[in-house]
């Protein structure tokens, strides 16, 4: 999710001399805020990306319930293979944005 702002009108600003306002003026109230954040995840590397990245998104959701509306902004993997798993998973160092 991105940043959402509700606009209200400031009406004491941009007041001139006899009280007229001469310009509209907005304060925002920021309602959200995605942050950056790391982790480790598991997902199988033999799907396309775009399927890969969601399965990273939904297993970053899975195990951190604070966090919501995850998008990838980048990922490495690992080397370290989970064989417990069929199909075989990697582990992926992710950075992502969420909003908590």
């Amino acid at each position: 999710m991105r940043a959402r702002q509700a606009l209200e009108p400031n009406h004491l600003a941009g007041q001139g001399s006899k009280g007229r306002c001469t310009r509209k003026e907005y304060v925002g109230i920021i309602l959200y805020v995605s942050q950056t954040r790391r982790a480790k995840a598991l997902a199988n590397p033999a799907q396309p990306h775009s399927a890969l990245l969601h399965e990273l998104e939904r297993y970053i959701e899975a195990h951190n319930p604070d966090v919501t509306d995850v998008n990838v902004v980048d990922v490495t993997d690992t080397g370290q293979v989970d064989k417990s798993h069929k199909p075989v998973r990697h582990w992926y160092h992710v950075t992502y944005k969420a909003s908590n």
